[in-house]
Formats: C-alpha cells, structure tokens, sequence
C-alpha cells in the first residue's frame, strides 16, 4: 500500500512539474547564463537552467555549486535539497553581501520562477557571475529524483 502511494504521489508530482513548466513564462535559456546586455533594458534577462539530473551530477562532484533555496520558511521545513543554503527572497538583498560574487550558483525555488527572478537579482545588480537555476524548482525535482536528497526538518529542529 505504501509502495502504491509512493508511486501515485510521484506520478502526481510528474504530472504538477510538467504543468508548471507548461504554464508559466520560463526564462530565456543562454548557454553561458549571463544577460546579453545590462544595458538593454528590452532585452529579457536570461538564465541558465539545469534538470534536476544535472544538478544531481554537479552536487556529487569535487566542486559542488552553492545552493541557495530561496523558498519562504514553510516551504523550507517541508522539504529541501541536502546541502542547500536557505535564504528566502525577502531577507536575500542582506543575506547575499558577504558572499563572493565568484560562486557558483544555483538556485531552487518551488516551482522555477522565483529563483529566474532570483538569479537575475544576483547576476544583474549584485555582480555575481554565475548564476543557474533549477528547471521546476522543488516540483521538478521530486517528479525527476524522487525523494533523493530531500531532508525534513522533524518538529524539534524547528523550533531552534
């Protein structure tokens, strides 16, 4: 019975990750993730997106990116990639300044398109050089990789 829940709330999963991905503007792909100019403001920004399999591979690998999950504190508590930083859009103008602007980031938001705004934040007024999100942020990633990687925070570790 349980083995069945899994699979039907992993296919809902699917299912959610494949409407976000359908119904909202996702942003423009670059291949180098950097906007083609600052200057041009009719330009859309543009972001380098990763599937949740690439993120995967980068975190296993010798030189894992910053992961910066920019979801508010419920969202967080749910469920989150192990490793990622959490620093919700609100507190991230003074949370970010004493990072250095060389990192390699990705961020994670639930469903995509906050972390597009959150990059271009980065990237076009903080300086920092490279920025990629994760395509269908949490969403994505739990129709993709299951539960791979997604910690919970128990009710006691909450509370500290």
């Amino acid at each position: 019975m349980i083995k069945k829940g899994f699979a039907l709330g992993s296919a809902a999963a699917r299912l959610v990750a494949k409407e976000v991905r359908e119904r909202r503007n996702p942003p423009v792909i670059a291949r180098d993730g950097a906007p083609d100019s600052v200057d041009e403001p009719d330009k859309p920004f543009k972001a380098q997106v990763l599937q949740p399999n690439e993120l995967s591979v980068l975190l296993d690998g010798d030189a894992a990116p910053l992961l910066l999950d920019c979801r508010d504190e419920v969202e967080w508590v749910a469920g989150y990639i192990e490793g990622a930083t959490h620093m919700p859009m609100s507190e991230l103008p003074t949370q970010v300044e004493p990072l250095a602007r060389d990192l390699d980031v990705v961020v994670v938001c639930l469903n995509g398109v906050e972390s597009a705004e959150v990059a271009e934040f980065l990237m076009v007024h903080k300086g920092f050089g490279h920025v990629r999100i994760l395509d269908g942020g949490m969403v994505g990633w739990y129709a993709d990789m299951g539960q791979e990687r997604i910690q919970v925070l128990r009710a006691e570790e909450r509370m500290h």
